[in-house]
């Protein structure tokens, strides 16, 4: 933990529990921040960190614990908060609703934690890569379309784009 955050073995005398009891604010209990700080020492650095202040509140609307989450953290990983939230903002675009992201996460954690999500982004490039495949075999007639507008709608044979 010292040469990853050098700084909070300086602070002042007072200032380190301050920013432990920052964190039991946002509703986590005492051993929890323990845990949280010893996977995440870097949370200790400046303020309350707002990227994880995301994370907890988006898997809040998700209905996973924050002792839950924290209970997955792991000492020898490196957290990456912004893009946790950026991935599970990425599931709900894609359509998936929040209960089912919850369960995703609770029945494998690693799809959350592990690389910071990152798991996620490799599963769904898996599967489109095996569904591209797939229509190509096929020679499906795919259509393209953009959900923000109907404009510019694309139709494909065996993957091969023609404009209408």
């Amino acid at each position: 933990m010292y040469k990853d955050v050098r700084d909070i073995f300086g602070y002042s005398e007072g200032v380190l529990a301050l920013k432990l009891r920052g964190y039991e604010k946002l509703g986590l209990s005492a051993p929890t921040v323990v845990k949280l700080v010893s996977c995440s020492p870097s949370l200790l650095v400046g303020g309350v960190n707002e990227d994880f202040v995301r994370v907890l509140e988006k898997l809040k609307g998700l209905g996973v614990s924050s002792d839950w989450f924290v209970g997955h953290l792991s000492y020898r990983s490196v957290y990456d908060w912004s893009r946790m939230h950026d991935m599970m903002c990425f599931l709900e675009k894609l359509g998936c609703n929040k209960k089912d992201i919850g369960w995703l996460f609770e029945i494998n954690p690693a799809f959350l934690i592990e690389n910071s999500g990152k798991k996620v982004y490799v599963l769904i490039s898996m599967l489109l890569k095996e569904w591209i495949r797939h229509f190509k075999e096929q020679n499906c007639t795919c259509y393209g379309i953009n959900a923000h507008s109907k404009e510019n709608v694309k139709e494909t044979h065996g993957m091969h784009a023609e404009s209408m």
